[in-house]
């Protein structure tokens, strides 16, 4: 079996078959159109934001607005659960401890990991102005905890 080259001037490739051309040129002519095509396929134009706009991200909110909300809206919910519950220390110690790490890992995401951080510094900023607030109006009973009379 022979080597023949394509009979098209200028073309390398081996022979198709027995029609004297490469697989390019087996109809004895070049498509310049084709050619073009081809290379442009192959070194695609980067896209513009307009034609192609990037993902969004599942949560793109801040770090320093998960951390506001989780500085006051944990406090706050477990200020209403003491309430509710007539128990401050175990809702407070409890509550505290299990909120940051179920609100990051829920979310894995900045405005997750502030939240959770936030949650953290309101409830060591606000355990003791609560504990003392609730001692002295008497909201709750702590009868049990420092047999105290209400």
């Amino acid at each position: 079996m022979g080597e023949r080259k394509c009979g098209y001037e200028g073309c390398n490739a081996l022979e198709f078959r027995t029609t004297g051309y490469c697989l390019r040129h087996k109809d004895g002519k070049h498509d310049e159109k084709n050619q073009d095509e081809i290379s442009v396929e192959s070194n695609p134009e980067p896209k513009t934001a307009e034609s192609n706009p990037e993902p969004r991200k599942i949560d793109d909110r801040p770090t320093s607005l998960g951390f506001k909300k989780g500085f006051f809206y944990t406090p706050l919910s477990l200020a209403i659960a003491s309430l509710l519950l007539q128990d401050v220390c175990s809702v407070w110690l409890f509550f505290g401890a299990v909120i940051p790490p179920i609100s990051y890992l829920n979310g894995r995401s900045q405005f997750s990991m502030g939240f959770a951080m936030g949650s953290i510094v309101g409830v060591l900023v606000f355990i003791i102005p609560w504990l003392t607030f609730t001692l002295q109006t008497d909201l709750i009973c702590y009868d049990v905890v420092w047999s105290s009379n209400c």
